[in-house]
């Protein structure tokens, strides 16, 4: 009787350890506010990196830097028990490493990255169910888009380069999220190599001569820019060979790894069916 009295005590022990609840957390990026909130927790979020924008809910909390510049003060002011932040961090540990906070670190290159994400942060915050429930809408979404696709395209994605300049052009290369779900929509990058985002040349336009032209433009009101202002430069540029051909992007969601890739991809999807 004592040995099975013994037993449920070290099960609830057990249990409650792996239960363990954080009640102040602290996210170091917009896609892991954006999954804690869908997950049903964003009363339980302290802080957010300051490109947060959405949704509004957790846009208004605290903004602690990123995690390439985070305002130590600030957080300790939070008292967060929790940081979630990427495996690229290496800064956050180092700064609060005399500090009792419990710092998770998540993979978000490709989509399968992102889906074991969301789980992941569903066991951290006792949300399992709730989080497979999230990733397979996101999977059902994706493959209703690839099954939707009728005919592919070569396509060309600038990711940054030199307003006003045709210069320091970086293009979407192959490996991350964006170029799986412009894949998935129709769109076979025209770029075959393995780097990420590669650097190229008006050169490089010439020779690909693609069907399609992206350029991502994520913070374009925040710089001041309009869409006619990004086209009247591709006008200039090789003498508007290319400008029936350009696509621009200025929606913020499309560079952030989180439960809005099914809209990434749509977007790409209804840009790769559009006539100009």
């Amino acid at each position: 009787m004592k040995n099975k009295n013994r037993f449920f005590f070290l099960l609830f022990i057990l249990s409650s350890f792996l239960l363990h609840s954080y009640e102040r957390i602290v996210t170091l990026s917009p896609a892991l506010g954006e999954i804690v909130f869908d997950l049903g927790d964003s009363d339980k979020i302290v802080g957010v990196s300051s490109y947060t924008q959405y949704p509004k809910e957790i846009a208004k909390k605290t903004k602690v830097g990123t995690f390439y510049t985070l305002n130590y003060e600030i957080i300790m002011a939070l008292k967060p028990d929790a940081i979630f932040t990427y495996n690229e961090d290496l800064k956050t540990e180092e700064i609060l490493k005399n500090q009792k906070i419990k710092i998770f670190k998540f993979k978000h290159k490709t989509i399968k990255d992102i889906l074991e994400t969301i789980k992941k942060i569903g066991d951290i915050l006792n949300k399992k169910t709730r989080a497979e429930k999230l990733v397979y809408s996101i999977k059902k979404e994706l493959e209703k888009i690839k099954k939707s696709v009728i005919k592919r395209k070569n396509v060309l994605v600038i990711i940054s380069r030199d307003r006003d300049f045709f210069k320091n052009i970086y293009i979407l290369g192959n490996g991350d999220f964006l170029s799986e779900l412009l894949h998935d929509a129709g769109g076979d990058n025209v770029y075959r190599g393995n780097l990420l985002y590669p650097k190229v040349s008006e050169e490089f336009f010439l020779k690909k001569n693609p069907d399609l032209i992206i350029e991502l433009i994520p913070d374009l009101k925040q710089r001041g820019f309009t869409k006619k202002d990004i086209l009247k430069e591709w006008k200039r540029f090789l003498r508007g060979k290319f400008l029936k051909k350009v696509r621009i992007i200025s929606e913020p969601y499309m560079v952030i790894p989180g439960p809005r890739i099914p809209l990434i991809a749509k977007k790409f999807l209804y840009l790769l069916n559009k006539e100009k």
